[in-house]
């Protein structure tokens, strides 16, 4: 016993597609996020950097013009102005001597003052952590060519704050655009899937024996409705390869009747006869032209399946089509005359060639002959014309019979097709399909164009071999 449990059910292509929609979105929206916290994060100490500069510029000023006591009183005025747990504000002596201080205080912050590491003339700055619970502050250390030293620290709180609550609605602004974005795809993919529902509806009733049309207006994309079409296209091929093989069946079972009863005929004859050998004899003779005739169908469709499932292609030679034309008339010369009818030859004197099987080639023109001697009445002539057409080689057999009625053409070339419904005409109804499938095998192709009462010329056209 398996020991598996239930089969999990996957989650649709419209949801799944929605999902990794949203994820990607939210991966962009967060590297963007990131990209813009930092970009905009270094934006601001720039800023700041600059004008960290222009007070120290104005501080040095006051020094050098008023002293220690305007400079004192601009300490005060900036510690004022921006709080005194925002900026801290320093100078110091040439020796070093912490002189004047404003802001907020910090012996740590004092104590790690890099005034002997700092280059004279030479503007250094700093970010420093103030502890648990306080705001960082960005520093710039400057030290004059007399040994003066000023620093100035800010508060980093207000630029923290701006990037936070800009990093807070970008991510927002992801969550809504993930949101979105996923809902936008499901739509989208609802609309198109809507096809793609009905083309598998209708595939499960063409597995059900159900070919029925499927509805264009269930497609709404043009993308489905070209896989709608091209399950349509198959739909109708099955359609006629079922009412084919229908009426296939149907004129095998007619065709097998006829040497089945005769057979069945000639076996009660020489059960019923009284001692006459020549009865037997006759019944025999009968039963073996009706088996010889039944062989001869079996054949037939066993070579148009072969050529039709394996093509010639490994057993091909070079036929010199001009030869094999002449050696057909010269056969049926006799069998022509006797109708009454004449053969005319229009072929060129040098070979003309291409590659296929000699023996599938000669039944092929031997069967187009012999259909048009059949169907010729007699004072009618024959024409077997050859020409070469660039790469192709074009044979023609034309006659002068009773020709083919316009709404039988499309279907001469079927299996066990006769244009005479009553099916009186000698033949099976064979000889033109085996001639379609050989030259299709042979990489050519036949068409027939008729008039009733005027006559009927059958063109095959196959690749020309070069020798």
């Amino acid at each position: 016993m398996s020991s598996m449990g239930p089969r999990r059910k996957r989650w649709s292509l419209r949801w799944r597609l929605a999902l990794w929609t949203a994820l990607l979105l939210a991966c962009v929206s967060v590297a963007k996020s990131v990209l813009v916290f930092h970009s905009l994060e270094a934006l601001l100490l720039e800023r700041l950097d600059r004008e960290l500069l222009h007070e120290l510029e104005e501080w040095r000023q006051h020094f050098r013009h008023a002293g220690l006591a305007k400079l004192r009183e601009e300490f005060e005025s900036e510690a004022q102005e921006y709080g005194p747990d925002t900026v801290v504000l320093r100078f110091f002596d040439a020796g070093g001597v912490l002189v004047l201080e404003s802001g907020r205080a910090d012996p740590s912050e004092r104590a790690r003052a890099p005034l002997s590491e700092l280059a004279s003339d030479r503007h250094h700055f700093t970010t420093r952590s103030s502890g648990a619970g306080r705001p960082d502050l960005r520093f710039l250390s400057y030290r004059d060519a007399a040994g003066f030293a000023f620093e100035f620290g800010h508060s980093l709180a207000d630029h923290r704050a701006l990037t936070t609550r800009i990093v807070w609605l970008f991510v927002l602004s992801a969550g809504i655009l993930s949101f979105f974005g996923a809902l936008g795809v499901s739509l989208l993919c609802r609309n198109a899937l809507l096809g793609l529902e009905s083309i598998t509806r209708a595939v499960r009733r063409t597995g059900e024996g159900d070919l029925g049309p499927l509805a264009p207006e269930d497609v709404p994309s043009s993308e489905i409705q070209e896989l709608a079409q091209a399950f349509q296209r198959m739909q109708s091929k099955l359609q006629s390869m079922i009412a084919e093989l229908r009426d296939m069946s149907i004129n095998v079972a007619h065709d097998l009747r006829g040497p089945l009863t005769a057979i069945r005929c000639a076996a009660e004859t020489a059960l019923t006869s009284k001692g006459s050998d020549e009865i037997r004899r006759e019944a025999l003779e009968v039963t073996i032209e009706q088996c010889d005739r039944l062989v001869g169908i079996v054949d037939t469709l066993l070579e148009i399946a072969e050529a039709e499932a394996c093509g010639v292609a490994g057993a091909a030679e070079v036929v010199d089509l001009s030869a094999l034309l002449r050696g057909a008339a010269e056969i049926f010369e006799p069998v022509a005359q006797d109708a009454g009818l004449r053969i005319e030859l229009e072929l060129p004197d040098a070979p003309s060639c291409v590659r296929g099987v000699e023996s599938k080639l000669q039944r092929v023109f031997a069967n187009l002959v012999e259909n048009a001697i059949k169907f010729t009445p007699a004072g009618g002539r024959i024409a077997i014309r050859l020409e070469e057409q660039g790469e192709r080689v074009r044979v023609e057999i034309a006659d002068t019979g009773v020709g083919i009625p316009e709404s039988a053409l499309p279907f001469v070339f079927d299996r066990f097709y006769k244009a005479d419904p009553s099916r009186h005409s000698p033949g099976n109804g064979l000889g033109l399909s085996y001639v379609a499938s050989i030259v299709k095998a042979h990489g050519g192709e036949v068409v027939v164009r008729s008039e009733v009462h005027r006559g009927t010329t059958f063109a095959v056209v196959l690749p020309r071999a070069r020798v």
